[in-house]
């Protein structure tokens, strides 16, 4: 064993004894007090926690636990570095650790688990399986079941699907019937219903019946069922929704105490979103899952002895707000509403100028396209080839030649962890010890790498000659891509998502040709009920980059290739390139005639301009059209499609 692999192997020995001797010490509790050695039906993820620049999500636990039988759901631990996972039976549990101990998982970045079965006589792990406020379960228990009482903020009341996902689009699409009702408040815009409210002077403008907007009619079924539920809760007099840009936050506060009186609700639409309370008195803080749907109610301490807080996102670093970013894409509540953008219609960054159309955008875009190209060869290989430990020094990069770890150390218990480490501390004795210099986490290098659509002001002139079009389904937006015979799925934000094989060059094991130089990536939006991948666009294709080549030759060589690929093997994701139309009367009339005539459930209109390069980042050269606003856009011409 040389010298370098030595020096790994004892700084993974000691990370894993750490991960144990923290949990320890927040317990205050030994090893055989807190972990069974025979199988129990809950597992101990003792270095998986949620939030933070270490945190994961559910939705990545998911995805992990989901193929294992028996699997219930998860619980994520109040600021602690570890976590649950939760099955029917000792039997099922035992699979998944034997399965899942002490190795490597590709959709945690090749990070080792560590994983121990819950002694089920630990009195706080089991108050923290039972009465954690984050839950996420394989299936929704009934209605009334789903009332989350936390035990760590008096007065917070959580409900789960607190309205239907119909009742959510149609509050969505109130909301933004009348764009005039939205009013600039700072760095928000906001709609008032029921009484007004002065922001600045934090006094009611005028409580008469005059100066009161009635609360809209989809406001109803939820006030109703609020009623069934919390009877002793006063009626409502003020709702506000307040629209915030992608990516920013709300500072740590608490509700004015004399103009929202004793309860403040909100209801969470669309997306999760975490939310943090810290304890005014203690400090402590405590993160809080709101999930789609779900109905938020303060009151008591929660109300007074608590402030709360969405953190603002950070470009330079994996906090909080960027895991809030993997669970959506924005979040809309009645007290506090992101705008939603879908991700394949808006960057989280943008900031169109006042001072130019669209128009003069498009113009502007297309020349500095000409004046100037890029070599993306490099781009290409980086995104298809990259690993975590590349950007890392030899001192750091720990996780590398894991292979070589786990043939060493894998029967290695923990009860011979401090033996061990003698042993390795002999063996090492004689080397030269370094202080270990912590480097800065790398930056995401896949987070933003594909092309943001502008909303479509107007149509441009060129509408029918230079652009295409395409029927957006609902769904993620994914960057794929595949090397080393593997498929890998990202979010926007470069976190992984999935990991599996798929039937493209370089996409699975079997693959015959070059796993390493045949990578390709691709522009997709993934819908999760049919696990199909609907391709927008293609950048690289076996290893050739295309972002510099035009529209119309990017979509020719995507169905060309597509078209020449033996799809009599199947897989269990399938990869679907959306049918592309010209923007003639003929084509557009036959599309909006019939929205679901492709398969899927439509989100709406994506335009391409056919001589614009694959951008990285804001373009106007694509534009953006949902459903709902295909007649304000195309005017006439929207009346004269529905008609047709």
């Amino acid at each position: 064993m040389s010298r370098k692999e030595i020096r790994r192997l004892r700084k993974l020995q000691i990370k894993k004894l750490h991960s144990y001797e923290v949990i320890k010490k927040i317990e205050k509790a030994t090893f055989e007090e807190l972990f069974s050695t025979e199988p129990t039906q809950y597992l101990c993820l003792v270095n998986i926690c949620f939030g933070g620049a270490a945190g994961v999500l559910g939705e990545q636990l998911e995805k992990i636990f989901r193929e294992f039988e028996g699997w219930k759901g998860w619980r994520f631990a109040y600021g602690k570095p570890y976590s649950f996972a939760l099955f029917d039976a000792p039997d099922n549990a035992m699979i998944a650790r034997d399965s899942l101990h002490e190795k490597k998982c590709e959709l945690l970045n090749d990070k080792i688990l560590y994983i121990e079965f819950v002694n089920l006589s630990w009195i706080n792990f089991m108050n923290q399986i039972s009465g954690s406020t984050i839950t996420t379960t394989a299936t929704i228990p009934s209605f009334s079941s789903s009332i989350i009482p936390p035990e760590k903020i008096r007065g917070l009341i959580i409900m789960k699907e607190f309205i239907s996902f119909d009742l959510e689009q149609q509050i969505i699409q109130g909301l933004h019937s009348n764009e005039q009702n939205w009013q600039p408040v700072q760095d928000r815009m906001v709609q008032h219903f029921g009484y007004m409210f002065n922001y600045p002077n934090k006094v009611d403008l005028d409580n008469s019946s005059n100066n009161k907007k009635e609360f809209p009619e989809f406001m109803n079924l939820p006030l109703s069922k609020l009623k069934i539920f919390f009877p002793n809760i006063p009626n409502m007099e003020q709702m506000t929704a307040q629209l915030y840009p992608i990516g920013s936050g709300i500072p740590p506060h608490v509700d004015s105490h004399l103009y929202f009186g004793d309860f403040v609700l909100s209801i969470s639409l669309q997306s999760a979103v975490l939310m943090e309370f810290k304890e005014i008195k203690t400090g402590n803080i405590v993160l809080i899952d709101l999930s789609p749907r779900s109905l938020l109610i303060l009151s008591k301490e929660s109300r007074y002895a608590w402030t709360h807080a969405i953190r603002t996102r950070m470009e330079n670093s994996k906090s909080i707000d960027e895991i809030t970013e993997m669970l959506a894409e924005s979040t809309v509540s009645k007290t506090r509403k992101d705008y939603r953008q879908a991700s394949h219609k808006a960057s989280p960054l943008m900031k169109l100028s006042k001072r130019e159309t669209q128009e003069e955008r498009r113009k502007r875009a297309l020349e500095e396209q000409q004046k100037r190209r890029r070599d993306f060869t490099d781009l290409a290989r980086n995104l298809a080839l990259y690993r975590p430990s590349e950007t890392s020094s030899d001192e750091e990069e720990l996780e590398q030649d894991i292979n070589t770890f786990q043939d060493v150390s894998t029967s290695v218990d923990l009860s011979e962890l401090m033996d061990y480490e003698m042993i390795v501390s002999e063996t090492v004795k004689s080397f030269k010890t370094k202080k270990i210099r912590r480097k800065p986490r790398a930056k995401n290098i896949h987070r933003n790498q594909i092309m943001y659509a502008e909303c479509m002001e107007d149509l441009p002139s060129d509408l029918e000659a230079n652009w295409y079009v395409v029927m957006c389904p609902v769904g993620k937006r994914r960057l794929v891509i595949t090397s080393k015979g593997k498929t890998v799925s990202r979010s926007r934000s470069g976190y992984i998502m999935d990991v599996f094989e798929s039937l493209l060059p370089a996409g699975s094991s079997v693959y015959k040709g070059n796993k390493t130089n045949d990578y390709c990536i691709l522009d997709c939006i993934f819908d999760e009920t049919s696990s199909t991948y609907y391709i927008l666009d293609l950048m690289c294709w076996k290893g050739h980059p295309i972002y510099d080549c035009d529209t119309e030759f990017r979509f020719y060589w995507l169905h060309s290739k597509f078209a020449e690929i033996d799809d009599s093997d199947t897989t269990s994701v399938t990869f679907k390139p959306l049918t592309i139309h010209y923007c003639n009367h003929e084509q557009l009339s036959t599309i909006m005639s019939n929205p679901s005539q492709f398969g899927y459930q439509p989100d709406g209109l994506l335009f391409f301009n056919k001589k614009t390069q694959y951008v990285i980042g804001d373009t106007p050269l694509c534009g953006w059209v949902e459903l709902g606003k295909v007649f304000e856009v195309f005017g006439d011409l929207g009346v004269s499609l529905n008609n047709d």
